[in-house]
Parts: C-alpha cells; structure tokens; sequence
C-alpha cells in the first residue's frame, strides 16, 4: 500500500508528545502514531477472495445514486442492565393493537449492504414479492406471511415477550446485508440448537454469565440449547487455523453444532503493536512509513486468517449459520482515558475507521454473519459496558447477547420502545430468488 502523504507531526493538531507508562500506553500511542498515516493510503488490499472494491467508497455505500431507508428506523436495547423484565410472551391477540414485526427483503444490486446496522438500499433497488416469512412465538403456533408486491412483510398486534422471524430462502443465496439466518431457525422448529463459540477472551471473561451463556437464556424458550464456549483468553487467529494450537478442539466441535460464534483479531494487532512498537515516540514519528507498512502487511494477514477459519468452519459444516463479532469502538472506554489525554478524539475516530476497514473486509466473506457491535453500539455507550480496558461488564455481555439475538432472527418488544429491538428489519440479497 502506498501513503498518499505522511501525517503532520503530533503538534499540527495542538498536542505535544505524551509521556506515558506501561503496555497499553505504548500500546496506544504506537497505534495513534501508525494511525495518523494509515488513513492516508490509496487503497486497501484485500485478502483471498474478498472483492476488491475501494473501501472508503464501499464502506459508506456511495454510488452516485439516490439513497434511501439507511436502517436508521433500527431500535436496539441502549440500558441493558436496567428492568428490562418481560412478561411470558403469549399467543398474540391480532385484534389487538400492539407493535409489529415488519421489513422489507430487496435486491442489493451494487452489493453496499454490510450488516444489520449498515444497509443502503436504494430507492430503485429491485423487492423481492412471494418470499415466506416465520414468525415464531413461544405456546403458539408459528405465523406465516408472504413479501408483498414491494418485497415489504409484517406481523401486527404483538404482546410484550420474545418472538423470532425467518425468512425462507435458499442456501445458495448470499445475503450482501449478513443478518440472515438459516440454520438457526430451522435448528429452534426442529426443538433442539448446539451454539459453539470459540476466540479470543472476549466471549469468556469478565463477570459471568458471558454472552453466549446469555444467548442460551434468550433461545431457550424456544428450543433445547446446548451451548459449547471453547474460546481461550489471549488467542490469535493463527491459533484456530489448521495446525494452530487451539485446531484439534475447534474441529472437534464444529460439526454439532447449528450456530457457530467467533471473536478473534483484536490480540492479533494488540501483540503486534505492542511487540512492535516498543521505540521511543520519535522514532515511530520519524519512521512512520516503515511501522505503517508493517501494520498493513499484519492488517491484511490478520483479516487472511479470519476468512480461512470461517472458510474450514463451512467446509466441515456446510449448514452452520456462521457469526463473526465485530469488536466496539474500545477508544471510548473510561479504562482508556489515563493513557490517552488529550490525544483521546484523535485515537477513537482513528481507531473507528479501521474498524470501518476491517468490517468492510470481513461483510465480503461468503456464508458469514457479522454482529456489528461497532455500530450496534454508540461510543459514548461503551465506558458503561465494559469492566476494564478492553473486555465486557455485565452489561456488556448482556447487550452483545442481546445484538447476536436480534441477528440471528430475535424480536423483543418490551413495555416501552426503548426496550424494543429487532422490530424493523431489512434483507439485502444478492440476487433475487426464482419463482
């Protein structure tokens, strides 16, 4: 990758060079230094088969046209932790007035659906009419409904409880938005769902219970769960490849299960800067080509490793519904702040837009869902979810269970909207399905 230009030095932005202690403080002051460059590359290379399509352009879905319906209509539980009680979810009373389940399943033409959270449809994207659609409740049977002429669906008349919809589409149809289940719903009518999750510390440590535990309770009224955490704090994609220390247990438990979970990367790039950049602040500042180029290089390795894995993860389980857990914005976290200062804003909106880089990468990868915690989750939101520098509260694990249920099909409705979540979705195919 080639710089369009080397970053000022750190007092073009009015700040001067800290003096900081410790792993996480060199740690971040090597990223904010590599960082003030990176954002000044040409291009961003991608991984194997990843299509190759220019990220800044991709990643906010411009294409010169109209756009419409960004999915700003999504609500999300924001005070996990709070009383968020729900009575049993009953049969609903469709004469009733209450709130609906509803959406809208489309032709993702120009491929800018990313996630849930960042889908661009046009307005002339083409609907897809005469698709079924499942919504299921627990103690009633499940309702059926067909996209309209408009590719648009909806369940009306909902009690406060937990539901889940599906959508009735072929395996063979990629879905550009990646919030579609298959699986999952099939596993939940059939009675009994095997979760696997596997990573980094992210799934297993902190208070407990962890997210996938959580993620349990929330299917549980639906069908049997067996839930099989194997993450291992402190691993690297390199550890879960073929041959890699934590493979043989990987391999062990891919092939029972319907939903698989994935948190990894983040100890990637942490090892390595932390390794890396262990120099004095001028030399990074002086030498910022070289440790920019090195980062890129570790970048496009790391995103490598996490298409290969989700790759095998298929190959051994074709039918899997596959997640991978797109990390929060952690510049926000309180834990942060000592080391950070004055250099705060700069390191959050720089390490933002990596992030934006990386899941730009990963929304590419075939037969992947990706549980977008980046934009699921405001910055100024993070400081309360997280128990120390970079791993999840109570709260946080609460609130990550609560997105991959949304994800994978979940419908809350809560006694009051703000306690609402995956009401309003949308379905970005690829290519529209043959009648």
């Amino acid at each position: 990758m080639k710089s369009r230009h080397f970053a000022a030095p750190l007092s073009r932005h009015g700040l001067t060079t800290p003096s900081l202690s410790g792993p996480l403080a060199r740690l971040t002051l090597g990223a904010l230094c590599l960082l003030l460059v990176a954002t000044g590359c040409d291009d961003f290379a991608t991984p194997q088969n990843i299509a190759t399509d220019t990220v800044s352009e991709q990643r906010d879905g411009s294409d010169g046209g109209d756009v419409v319906n960004p999915n700003d209509a999504v609500v999300s539980p924001r005070d996990v932790g709070e009383d968020t009680t729900l009575e049993d979810t009953a049969p609903p009373d469709v004469n009733a007035t209450g709130p609906s389940a509803a959406g809208r399943v489309y032709v993702d033409e120009g491929g800018f659906a990313q996630s849930w959270y960042l889908q661009r449809p046009r307005a002339d994207s083409p609907p897809v009419a005469g698709l079924n659609i499942s919504l299921r409740s627990v103690g009633a049977p499940t309702r059926t409904s067909m996209t309209s002429a408009d590719g648009t669906f909806s369940f009306d008349g909902l009690k406060t409880g937990r539901y889940f919809v599906s959508a009735d589409v072929r395996d063979d149809i990629r879905c550009n938005s990646n919030n579609l289940a298959r699986r999952t719903p099939a596993a939940i009518e059939e009675g009994a769902l095997t979760i696997m999750t596997f990573g980094d510390s992210l799934p297993h440590y902190g208070p407990q219970p962890w997210f996938p535990t959580v993620l349990k309770t929330l299917l549980d009224p639906f069908a049997t769960v067996t839930n099989n955490n194997i993450a291992v704090p402190g691993s690297e994609s390199a550890d879960w490849l073929a041959g890699g220390r934590h493979y043989n247990t990987l391999k062990s438990h891919v092939a029972a299960a319907d939903l698989v979970v994935f948190s990894l990367g983040g100890n990637d790039l942490g090892n390595f800067l932390n390794d890396f950049i262990n120099v004095s602040p001028e030399e990074l500042i002086a030498n910022l080509d070289v440790y920019l180029a090195a980062l890129d290089a570790k970048i496009l390795e790391v995103a490598g490793n996490l298409e290969t894995i989700a790759k095998d993860v298929h190959a051994r389980n074709p039918s899997a519904d596959i997640v991978w857990v797109v990390y929060v914005n952690y510049a926000w976290n309180d834990y942060w702040r000592p080391y950070l200062g004055d250099y705060a804003g700069i390191v959050r909106d720089l390490l933002g837009e990596k992030l934006e880089d990386i899941r730009f990468l990963m929304s590419r990868v075939e037969d992947l869902m990706l549980v977008d915690l980046f934009a699921a989750i405001p910055g100024e939101d993070v400081a309360g979810l997280m128990s120390d520098e970079l791993h999840f509260n109570a709260a946080g694990h609460a609130r990550c269970a609560e997105e991959l249920f949304m994800l994978l099909g979940g419908v809350t409705v809560g006694a009051t909207p703000e306690f609402s979540a995956g009401l309003d979705r949308q379905f970005g195919l690829a290519t529209a399905p043959a009648n």
